[in-house]
Parts: C-alpha cells; sequence; structure tokens
C-alpha cells in the first residue's frame, strides 16, 4: 500500500510539471494581461537642438562730416546694444577703414548678450523708474590735449504708470562717477520730453580724462525727505583718442648766388592787428543754418553787407566740432564796433563772464532788449568754446524737425548778458529764430 502512494505521488509530480511547461508555451505564444509587457527602449535622437541664431559684432554703422576722399567721423551700434562714436575734427578716412575700426570695437559684442536697452529699469518700491539715454553702456574718448569732446546722457523719470513725470520741482538728481580720474561729469538741467520748469539736472555732460572703465550712478531723491525714489547706472568705457597726423612743413628752396653780387634779405614785417572785431548779426536764423559753413557764410555776409574786412566766423559748435576748435585763439583783445571790449584775449574770452555784452550789430547799432529770454543768440557753445550739448544742435544745424532722440532745442545765449548766459542757458525750440555772434579770425 505504502508503495502504490508514493508511485501515485510521483506521476501527480509529473503531470502538474508538464501542465506547468504546456502553461508556459501558451503564455508565450500569447500574450496576456498576466505578464507584463517588456517595455521598448526610448530612441535616442543624435540631432543636437538648435541653439539660438547669435550675431556678433556691427549691427548698424555709417559715416558722416565728409572730408577729402573720406569722413570724419563713423558712429556704430554692436548687436549688444553698445554704441559710440569714432573720429575726431582732424581724422579723415575712408568709408572701409572706418568699418574695420568698427569691427574692432564691436569683436565679442553678441546678440546673445541681453541687449541692455532692453534690460527693465530698476524699478523702486514706489513704482519709479529711471531710464538711462541715448544706452546704459556709452563710449566716450578721452578729450585731454585734445579738442574736448563730450558725450551728453540723460535719464527720464517715470512713474509707475510708464508715463513721464513732468512736474520734477521736488526732487532732485546726483550723478555721481565711480572713477573721477577717469571721466568728468557736468550736470546740467534741460527741460525735454513735457517736462516742466523748474528744469531737473537730468542731463549730463560727460568728457573722457583716462583710457579705463567704470560707472556712473544717478540717483532722484526726494527734496523733502531725501528719500531715494528710483536709480539707474550707466557702465562707460573710455578710449584714447586717435593722434592727428603732423603735415610736415615744406622748405623753400635756397636762392641761388649770383658770382659777384651780395644778396641782401629783405625784411617783411609781419602786420599783427591790435585786436578782433565781434559783432551780432542784425538777422535772425532758424536752427537750419546749413551747418557751420553755412552759419559762417552768414556771418561774413553780413560783415560784407557792412563793408568790414577780413575774415568772420560765427561762434557756434556743432555735436562734433567746438567753436573752441573752429575759431582762431587770439592774443590781444576782441572788441566790438563801438570799440568796446568784450575780452582782453582768447583765455579772458572763455572764462566765464565777458566785459561788455556782445549787443552791438555789423552796423555798429546797439539792438533792441526784450529781456532775457527774448534776446536770443544761437549758439550751441558753452563758456569755455565747448559743444554744449551734441543733441541740441538741430542736427548739426541742419533742420527745425530734428528726430526724436534729440532734444529739438537749440542751446543759446542772451545778446545782453555778460555773465556764462552770454553763451549758455537759454533754450529754444529749433524752428525758433535767434541772432548769430560773428568773430573776426
Amino acid at each position: 500500500m505504502r508503495n502504490f502512494q508514493q508511485g501515485s505521488a510521483h506521476i501527480l509530480a509529473v503531470l502538474l510539471l508538464l501542465a506547468g511547461i504546456g502553461v508556459g508555451a501558451y503564455l508565450v505564444q500569447n500574450p496576456t494581461n498576466f505578464l507584463p509587457k517588456a517595455s521598448s527602449p526610448k530612441p535616442i535622437s543624435l540631432t543636437p537642438t538648435p541653439s539660438p541664431t547669435c550675431k556678433e559684432g556691427v549691427d548698424t554703422f555709417s559715416v558722416n562730416t565728409p572730408c577729402d576722399g573720406g569722413y570724419r567721423y563713423a558712429n556704430y551700434t554692436c548687436y549688444d546694444g553698445v554704441s559710440g562714436i569714432l573720429g575726431d575734427p582732424v581724422s579723415c578716412k575712408s568709408s572701409d577703414t572706418w568699418v574695420a575700426y568698427a569691427k574692432e570695437a564691436c569683436a565679442g559684442h553678441s546678440s546673445c548678450t541681453l541687449d541692455p536697452k532692453q534690460k527693465p529699469p530698476k524699478v523702486s518700491p514706489e513704482g519709479f523708474s529711471l531710464v538711462p539715454s541715448p544706452s546704459p553702456k556709452i563710449t566716450v574718448p578721452v578729450s585731454i590735449n585734445y579738442p574736448r569732446v563730450a558725450l551728453i546722457a540723460s535719464v527720464l523719470l517715470k512713474d509707475k504708470s510708464g508715463s513721464v513725470v513732468t512736474d520734477q520741482s521736488k526732487y532732485s538728481y546726483i550723478w555721481k562717477a565711480a572713477n573721477p580720474k577717469l571721466i568728468e561729469v557736468l550736470p546740467y538741467a534741460q527741460c525735454t520730453n513735457g517736462i516742466q520748469p523748474p528744469c531737473p539736472s537730468d542731463h549730463a555732460s560727460i568728457r573722457g580724462l583716462a583710457a579705463g572703465s567704470t560707472t556712473i550712478e544717478v540717483t532722484v531723491s526726494r527734496q523733502s525727505s531725501g528719500k531715494v525714489i528710483a536709480s539707474t547706472i550707466f557702465e562707460v568705457t573710455i578710449i584714447p583718442p586717435p593722434t592727428p597726423t603732423a603735415v610736415p612743413t615744406p622748405t623753400p628752396p635756397a636762392a641761388t648766388p649770383t658770382p659777384g653780387v651780395t644778396i641782401i634779405p629783405t625784411i617783411n614785417p609781419t602786420t599783427v592787428p591790435l585786436s578782433k572785431r565781434v559783432f551780432v548779426t542784425s538777422t535772425t536764423y532758424n536752427g537750419n543754418l546749413g551747418g557751420l559753413s553755412g552759419a559762417d557764410a552768414k556771418c561774413q555776409e553780413r560783415a560784407n553787407v557792412a563793408g568790414l574786412t577780413g575774415t568772420y566766423k560765427a561762434w557756434l559748435s556743432d555735436s562734433q566740432t567746438s567753436a573752441a576748435y573752429r575759431l582762431n585763439h587770439f592774443g590781444g583783445p576782441y572788441i566790438l564796433l563801438n570799440r568796446l571790449v568784450i575780452a582782453n584775449n582768447w583765455a579772458d574770452l572763455t572764462d566765464n563772464s565777458i566785459i561788455n555784452p556782445i549787443r552791438i550789430d555789423e552796423t555798429g547799432i546797439a539792438l533792441v532788449d526784450y529781456g532775457l529770454s527774448n534776446n536770443k543768440v544761437i549758439t550751441g557753445t558753452n563758456v569755455n568754446g565747448d559743444i554744449f550739448n551734441i543733441y541740441g544742435t538741430c542736427s548739426n544745424w541742419s533742420t527745425i524737425t530734428p528726430p526724436d532722440n534729440e532734444a529739438g532745442n537749440i542751446g543759446g545765449g542772451s545778446y545782453t548778458s555778460i555773465n556764462s548766459q552770454w553763451t549758455q542757458g537759454l533754450s529754444f525750440p529749433c524752428s525758433s529764430t535767434g541772432h548769430l555772434y560773428c568773430f573776426e579770425q
């Protein structure tokens, strides 16, 4: 009996083994939900993800102020928004040369770098923001021992709605250079963009003193509490000025002596004028003067009509050339046509004040005093003969409707003033009219 039971157990085990093998074979050939399906591996893409297209170098470029076969200046903007001005009043290079210089200046500047112009300005808890212009990154040349060139920077205060704050009588502006040894910052007041007087000091003349990099922080605070309500920072790069090319003076050929004849040199004494004459035009003009040369022609025309001898030029600067660079620096007195002295020499002329107002016209008659703000003279020049505002020259004295990125106003003076307002301090539209100061050369 025991042997029978053991044999039955062995037979049952064999049957179960065969049944398991059969079920397994069926499930392999006929997949069911009893066994999880093996997941297929995800395909690996060998194609790299395309990166954004980056543009590097010069984005926009232009040349201006033609000279003998070339141009004196070039303007460039890099793809990251950095912009600058190349050139000087004595340079004269081809467009291709200026392009090469611009490419060198924009090397490494890529559009993949966030355009600083698109960076949102810093917004205060009260919602005010300060927008820098022309760009948060600016470039100026060194101007020491060189015709002084300035870049005009400005800021625009906006409220939480993004509108310009037109009444700024309760706010104060502070411009602070991180390294005053590299740049000179001269803030001044000017009402633009609909801002009402009293004008805030939201503009500044930036001059390079030494090559390098620094920053300028501009803050606006409430006059009552001193609390800062908005701020912004300019990143400034100061580049060395180009070196003017010296023009050699030709040596005249030596005279060949004749045998037996003694040559006695003839001395031709040079006549030095005892003074230089200055007048204010009896006629008025708007901001479209035909450039600096057109203004000079107007001075010469008035002198010719009045029978005055000599060459006359306008006391006028544009965005690139200052009156101090254009006009001769006379070592003697400057006088009016009625013989009154306005300055003892050039240094005296450009020391912040004059002795007598330049009120006598080309005919020797004094102009009528209509009040300080109405005795307008177009100058674009400050008291030391430098450019007053590169954005206040009516597109270099060529239009009465300058583009929006310019101030649209003329920087001028008053012909009845003897303090700094004789040449700076007045501001009036390019479509308005004013007189010209004319200096004998």
